[in-house]
């Protein structure tokens, strides 16, 4: 695999998944799904009581992506996370020479394309499709470590924060107050105790985005997401299938922010990269 190649998967993948979810608005339940609404609070009690209690955690990262029909494009790279402070995933060529960064945290979003040395930098009011749909930095992070989130709260949400109502034996959660532009669904494992798809839909059903937990590892005594799926759909399907291994506990992680050197990148908007891109 060629570095563009290889960088252009990490690129699509993540900028697929931020402009896409930027359509997503509202949803629908799923057909079959029971109108009961019930109490939340021993969902919820039972989601909060997995949830990671370690602040920093890094490890490798392996990504497989399939646009449409066509054959699937992959990577490897790493991922490292401070609780509440930022997320960064690293994309690499044969493990050695880092091709793209990303990073995302409370005040911004950055993307650092090495191969072609310019980034983007933007924070998230400047994004207006992202700021209008709710999505932040909470929404990521509680996607990446499997948790509940309310949209445009922060902190552990509470069972008062959601109705619920049952499917397969699978628990289904809604945010009792999320914004009219991104209602949000959240689907359990089937004894509850872990969140096992979260999806946002759009009104008129022609995007919708499912991330799956598809395996756990334990991590410092609690689970944690092994692999996740991101997938997506609007118009044409975009599935990225993301591997972490060697996961630990990092909790004298520094200061991991990217500072970049004056007048060796090129800052540019998103909409130049997906150009260059063809998208």
């Amino acid at each position: 695999m060629n570095h563009r190649t290889c960088y252009r998967l990490g690129t699509v993948v993540f900028l697929t998944t931020l402009v896409l979810l930027s359509a997503c608005r509202s949803s629908k339940p799923a057909a079959g799904e029971t109108d009961a609404v019930t109490a939340a609070s021993g969902v919820v009690a039972r989601l909060n009581a997995n949830r990671q209690e370690a602040r920093g955690i890094r490890g490798k990262l392996s990504i497989s992506l399939h646009v449409g029909n066509g054959s699937p494009l992959t990577a490897s790279g790493s991922i490292k996370m401070k609780r509440d402070e930022i997320i960064q995933l690293s994309i690499t060529a044969l493990g050695l020479l880092e091709l793209g960064r990303m990073e995302l945290t409370p005040e911004y979003l950055f993307i650092q394309d090495r191969y072609h040395k310019r980034y983007i930098k933007a924070s998230w009011r400047d994004i207006p499709s992202l700021q209008s749909a709710g999505v932040d930095f909470n929404t990521f992070q509680a996607l990446f470590w499997n948790e509940l989130f309310v949209p445009g709260q922060s902190g552990i949400p509470s069972e008062q924060d959601f109705a619920c109502s049952t499917k397969d034996k699978r628990a289904r959660l809604q945010p009792r107050e999320a914004p009219k532009t991104a209602d949000l669904l959240f689907y359990t494992t089937e004894d509850q105790t872990q969140l096992f798809q979260s999806t946002l839909v759009a009104r008129n059903g022609a995007v919708r985005f499912d991330g799956t937990c598809q395996s756990w590892n334990t991590l410092a005594g609690k689970p944690f997401p092994a692999a996740l799926r991101l997938a997506i759909t609007a118009g044409k399907s975009y599935i990225a299938d993301l591997t972490f291994t060697r996961l630990q506990v990092d909790e004298s992680m520094g200061d991991i922010a990217t500072k970049l050197t004056d007048g060796k990148y090129e800052q540019v908007t998103l909409e130049d990269v997906l150009k260059g891109l063809h998208m």
